[in-house]
């Protein structure tokens, strides 16, 4: 392949890095994403450049586990449509083939100017306190004029602007309120819950000896009062309560992976043993998920053959039945 094209295999391979650099902050934190001015490299490297500048904006935000995972979908759905349009075949989420370019254009610089101008306006919307810091001098250090709002599809930066657009204006009406203009939400408050939400039990602080009559409901979530890293009193409330109603980004509805049954209720075996497992695994007993899935197959009485047991099962299994503790947080 030669160096002056952007593949599919490429374009993914690109974006991994970001999520391997999210997983590994250490690697992510020793990584130069934007303050020094380096030269855009054939293939990946610009693609890369934007998941380091993403993860920056995502340590600096300090927004929530779910909030995260909308804003990197959406910035990488952004960066998607826009080089879409350089590709015979591929189609954007938003406008679908409507921005595609004929083949003398579909040149490596026209592709990386294009995704740069499409992850820009991402970036500098879903983590706006990072624009003057992060994305600017990125965008300079690329050679992009980050005042260039041009919609001409004839344009690479035309065409940046007018998939992210596309792709943001949907997103702003997903259900996450991440304007914090949803009725009921506070106003102005990005994300802010708009479900009228409320905890059945009562922040239980657990600095002091577990009192299980703090308990209400112990099919329900419950605050937790602790003692953070800055040696600061707080009580989290729920994050994403609204979650529920997002749109997704692959699935066409939100519930189609959820347990029909819902989680294990209190009192149950099932409960005891899925309780048990998590202690197990926060103590060291059980060494990773697949463990835990494993156990919980086996109380369930799921391992009856070889085949219920075998790799595939159990990953088809742990796909569709998460761990109970996400279950549970997702209440």
């Amino acid at each position: 392949m030669t160096a002056d094209r952007i593949s599919r295999r490429q374009f993914l391979r690109g974006a991994g890095v970001g999520g391997i650099a999210l997983l590994i902050p250490a690697a992510a934190r020793s990584s130069s994403f934007a303050r020094t001015a380096v030269p855009v490299r054939p293939a990946e490297n610009v693609v890369v450049r934007w998941n380091q500048a993403f993860l920056q904006g995502v340590r600096d935000s300090k927004l929530g586990p779910p909030m995260v995972s909308r804003a990197l979908a959406i910035a990488h759905t952004c960066i998607y449509d826009a080089w879409a349009g350089y590709n015979r075949v591929a189609v954007g989420t938003r406008l679908g083939g409507a921005l595609r370019r004929p083949a003398r254009e579909r040149r490596f610089e026209n592709k990386a100017e294009a995704l740069s101008f499409a992850a820009y306006r991402a970036a500098i919307d879903l983590f706006p306190g990072d624009r003057a810091t992060v994305f600017d001098p990125l965008m300079t250090s690329l050679g992009y004029d980050a005042g260039d709002h041009s919609t001409d599809p004839a344009t690479p930066a035309g065409i940046g602007n007018l998939a992210a657009d596309a792709v943001l204006t949907f997103r702003h009406r997903d259900g996450a309120n991440q304007l914090g203009d949803e009725p009921g939400g506070k106003p102005g408050v990005p994300y802010s819950d708009y479900t009228g939400f409320v905890p059945a039990n009562a922040p239980m602080d657990i600095r002091l000896p577990f009192d299980p009559n703090a308990v209400h409901d112990p099919d329900a979530w419950q605050p937790l009062t602790y003692v953070d890293g800055s040696g600061n009193v707080v009580t989290p409330s729920f994050v994403g309560v609204q979650w529920q109603h997002v749109v997704p980004f692959a699935l066409p509805a939100s519930d189609r992976l959820r347990s029909p049954t819902g989680p294990a209720r209190h009192g149950s075996a099932e409960y005891v043993a899925q309780a048990q497992a998590l202690l197990d695994l926060s103590a060291g007993r059980i060494r990773n998920y697949r463990d835990l899935v494993r156990r919980t197959l086996k109380q369930r009485g799921a391992r009856r053959t070889k085949q219920r047991a075998s790799s595939k099962s159990i990953d088809r299994e742990f796909l569709h039945n998460p761990p109970e503790v996400n279950r549970r947080m997702c209440r």
